[in-house]
């Protein structure tokens, strides 16, 4: 039992945890907020707190032993008679006051004088209460409105008893389903020819020992200790494939040395068999080793904070139906398994440790329910309308102070909400219009909070929500798997046997989708914002949005604590954004211009939302200010391109920020093209990469401008279709460079993309997102076959369906899913309804399967009739694959002359073939040289 007087912060290790799970929750009969809606007991005055005035510490105190006694009556004691003798106190009462609490923890969030009561003789005090019941516990709110001179009931003055009385009292929220685990110190069991099967999982072990958490609701913990044997054989073939690359084999077949198990009580024992467990005398060495195993295991999973309020650790149980997993394998080390019914996937294999994703897909049940295409936005049960952030930033110190405003609408009827915020950030209060003060609870390891409301909202109801908010948050890193040292020696550090003075980059701090730096929905979720972001006087800062004016610069008390002269910008995003970002380094500004582009060519009807204006603004770190300067005008070169093809710009403004860096690359939230300039004397090399292309020294640039609209205007709809945001951006970066500087650096571009695909393409179905290369921890793969590979189908598909229908396809996409999240089934409609081609198997296969086409090409020459020379040549290709593509295959006329002809032929059947017209002596023919199809050809 204690009180305390002001929440501490406690921190957790970083975890991975892949499983959402959430405890079960109970809320308050009425919608109440600190300063309204209690009626005669809640007459609080709307200001700002006072300072912490009288001493309430021996109330609560009292409240505490009264909570643990369980006695009704001594609770009635603390009330005024006026309260004690309502009909609705009794029902209050028999609610709260339970019999078998353990212990209580009462805590302080915030307190207000009491309207009609003389000063410091009343208050409304908001509570929050903890209470534990052997393994069980429950967080609860309450608001009580205390006095110590008179019942405002009766005006009678309090003659004897406390010193302080409840004149008023309201549960506002409460969070049950809380427990602590322990494995039981009496039971023991004897494992014989135990079988657990799961979806795709089976786990046998004949002889063993066992050990069960109990949470007096039933088992939801299981130890195994000896050896087992696992089968992991995921139905999906595209999952085999990617086990295969992790344990070179289709199915995981191995032994174990210990499991731990965690199961809905309900569940256990069907998943169970109780005749395999034979119970025995607990012997206290087997207790200490099956404790070592849960130590270790327990933590990592259905854990959660509940901060200052109790020491202990508290669970969650698995929904019914999910079960977890955790084993050490000798061969494979840790391997954690789950099945998780509320996710779109919902079987998951993965190694903790070495953090990779090794299985993650939906069941069969899953995909009878969901069907075979899912959108991240069909689970959200709540979307946020409107962003308002101010925060204050410390760079050098990764450290922010932040409050944020969000509106948020109930999709469904909703009662509670999760909220996306780093685990390394504390939150150090929430509250809801119209509800009042929330308790936070906190997921380690999930980057998430869960949030209780008082009564339920109904669909389509909106209310807002403010955070406050801070801590120490590392800016996000920059992705180093692909870069190898100039000089190797640099390595070994102890051959420097004198310091070595080398100018690094100028340092700079990325806050973006990645780090979760602010609160947000659970997926990436389109809104407009206001952004005010506080960074030290040397600082620059750009962010999501508009600029609103020039920095304002704080001193003294507006300062806020930062130090005097600190620049205060405010940045406007009236169109919707996915995310928000900002970037901070000392930047100078290179310079900002209004500019108007060109009409779309061909025409493309103009609506209202149509927009062809842009402040295009460039910040550099002042090593590169002259870089800048040039990149502004190719930057305005390269939007005017985009814009002419798409038929709009997406957002009003656009500020492209050069950074220095030891690698090329960028990053482009909205409203942002981030850019990084290798310094001239980087020791890093990344030339081996797919996606840099020496004869095109603007192609990073004009990638990341391409963002705006694919990836950003136009967002993915789950990590599977990233696909169509960096292969769109990709390919539009390539058409840019073949507009600059030719169809031979065009040329080069499609070819070096192309060998990265066809080279990696066996690593898995461009659909696999992320996780590409991840098994290996190889970004390459990832970049060879998300980036270049989409670009290529991008290509295809535009020689396939020729450059009209291709731009008309590409602006139906673009205006029919612009601020919203697309598919690759609503990519694959716009171009249909332009083109009036089937492309179901063009997009199967190249972005669904793995393979790729085998064609064998033959060619015969036709003399017209009475001519001896030739007039015409069939082209015969012949799919030797099982399964049959479509392919755009460039065919090359040679003729005696020195002239070519090329000649694109769509191979789309078993058989295609194609009469060309001859216009000279015909020399030869070569097959595919330009390097524009996916496709293995034999034209011997």
């Amino acid at each position: 039992m204690r009180w305390i007087a002001s929440p501490r912060c406690l921190t957790e290790p970083d975890r991975i945890l892949m499983v959402k799970h959430l405890p079960t929750f109970s809320g308050a009969a009425a919608l109440l907020a600190l300063c309204l809606g209690l009626g005669p007991a809640t007459a609080a005055r709307a200001q700002s707190p006072e300072p912490a005035g009288e001493d309430l510490t021996a109330f609560y105190e009292q409240l505490e032993r009264t909570i643990i006694s369980g006695r009704a009556a001594a609770y009635l004691g603390m009330l005024s008679p006026s309260l004690a003798a309502r009909a609705a106190t009794r029902q209050f009462v028999t609610r709260n006051i339970v019999t078998g609490v353990t212990n209580v923890t009462v805590s302080e969030l915030r307190r207000l004088p009491l309207s009609g009561a003389p000063a410091g003789e009343g208050y409304a005090v908001l509570i929050e209460i903890f209470r534990e019941q052997r393994l069980a516990g429950d967080v609860a709110t309450w608001l009580l409105n205390v006095r110590r001179d008179v019942d405002p009931g009766t005006n009678r003055s309090f003659s004897d008893g406390p010193q302080w009385r409840i004149v008023g009292q309201e549960r506002l929220t409460q969070v049950d389903g809380l427990f602590r685990l322990e494995l039981h110190p009496e039971q023991q069991y004897i494992v014989r020819n135990l079988t657990i099967e799961a979806t795709d999982l089976t786990l046998r072990m004949a002889d063993g020992l066992a050990f069960v958490a109990d949470t007096g609701q039933g088992i939801t913990g299981l130890v195994l200790q000896g050896e087992g044997e696992v089968d992991f054989t995921p139905t999906p073939e595209v999952e085999q494939a990617q086990l295969q690359l992790f344990a070179g084999d289709s199915a995981l077949r191995t032994t174990f040395d210990s499991a731990f198990i965690r199961v809905n009580p309900n569940d256990f024992d069907a998943l169970v068999p109780r005749d395999a467990l034979l119970e025995r005398t607990v012997g206290p060495r087997d207790y200490e080793e099956a404790q070592e195993v849960f130590d270790r295991y327990a933590p990592e999973s259905y854990l959660v904070d509940v901060g200052h309020l109790s020491d202990e650790v508290w669970w969650v149980l698995p929904n019914e139906g999910d079960l977890l997993v955790e084993l050490e394998t000798p061969h494979y080390d840790d391997l954690t398994y789950v099945k998780s019914s509320r996710k779109a996937e919902d079987i998951q294999l993965f190694d903790r440790e070495g953090r990779r994703n090794i299985s993650i897909y939906a069941s069969d049940e899953k995909l009878a329910t969901r069907g075979r295409f899912y959108s991240e936005d069909d689970l959200i049960e709540y979307d946020i309308e409107n962003y308002d952030l101010d925060v204050r930033f410390l760079p050098q110190r990764d450290w922010m102070e932040g409050r944020a405003t969000l509106t948020v609408r109930a999709v469904s009827d909703l009662s509670m909400l999760s909220v996306r915020i780093a685990d390394a950030l504390t939150v150090e209060s929430v509250s809801a219009e119209p509800f009042g003060r929330l308790f936070p609870l906190r997921t380690p390891g999930q980057n998430t909070m869960i949030l209780n409301l008082p009564s339920r909202v109904p669909a389509g109801d909106t209310f807002t929500l403010t955070v406050d908010y801070n801590g120490e948050l590392p800016a996000e890193a920059v992705d180093h798997q692909a870069i190898v040292p100039r000089d190797l020696s640099l390595l070994e550090s102890s051959r420097f046997v004198h310091p070595t003075i080398r100018s690094g980059p100028e340092p700079h701090y990325l806050y973006s989708s990645r780090s979760f730096w602010y609160p947000q929905s659970t997926v990436t979720d389109f809104a407009p914002a206001t952004i005010s972001i506080t960074v030290p006087p040397d600082f620059g800062c750009v962010a999501s949005g508009h600029l609103s004016g020039p920095p304002r610069e704080l001193y003294g008390e507006d300062s806020l604590g930062m130090p005097d002269g600190s620049k205060q910008y405010v940045f406007e995003a009236e169109r919707p954004i996915r995310y928000l970002a900002a970037v901070m380094s000392e930047f100078v500004s290179v310079g900002s211009e209004a500019i108007t582009l060109p009409p779309v060519e061909g025409g493309v009807a103009a609506d209202a939302t149509t927009s062809r204006e842009l402040t295009l603004s460039v910040e550099a770190n002042v090593r590169q200010r002259r870089r800048a300067r040039q990149l502004s005008e190719r930057a305005e070169e390269i939007l005017g391109f985009y814009s002419s093809l798409v038929g709009d710009l997406p957002y009003s403004s656009l500020t492209v920020a050069m950074v220095e860096s030891e690698l090329p690359g960028g990053h482009s939230p909205a409203h942002i093209s981030m850019i990084n300039e290798p310094v001239q004397n980087s020791n890093l090399l990344w030339r081996r990469d797919p996606v840099f292309f020496a004869a095109a020294p603007d192609f990073f640039l004009a990638h990341e401008l391409a963002h705006q609209w694919w990836g950003q205007a136009v967002g993915w709809s789950n990590y599977h279709e990233q696909w169509l945001s960096e292969g769109m951006a990709q390919y539009f970066a390539a058409l840019y460079a073949r507009h600059a500087q030719g169809d031979g650096v065009f040329r080069q571009i499609m070819r070096q993309m192309r060998e990265w695909s066809m080279q990696q393409s066996a690593q898995g179905p461009v659909y696999l997102g992320y996780r590409l290369g991840h098994i290996k921890q190889d970004s390459r793969i990832f970049r060879a076959l998300v980036y270049n590979k989409g670009a290529m189908v991008m290509h295809m598909l535009h020689r396939l369906v020729g450059d009209d229908a291709f731009f008309r396809g590409v602006r139906r996409f673009y205006t029919d899913w612009r601020f919203r999240k697309a598919g690759t089934e609503d990519f694959r409609l716009a171009f249909e309804q332009e083109s009036g081609l089937s492309l179901a198997r063009f997009f199967e296969r190249y972005i669904h399967e793995t393979g790729l086409p085998d064609l064998a090409f033959s060619y015969t020459s036709e003399a017209a009739p009475g001519e001896t020379g030739a007039s015409a040549v069939k082209l015969r290709f012949e799919q030797q694959t099982e399964l049959l593509y479509g392919v755009p295959v460039t065919v090359t006329l040679r003729y005696a002359s020195g002239e070519t002809q090329n000649v694109v032929v769509g191979v789309t059947e078993r058989i295609t073939e194609a009469r060309v017209p001859l216009s000279g002596v015909l020399r030869d023919i070569d097959v595919n040289r330009d390097f524009e199809a996916l496709a293995r050809v034999d034209d011997r």
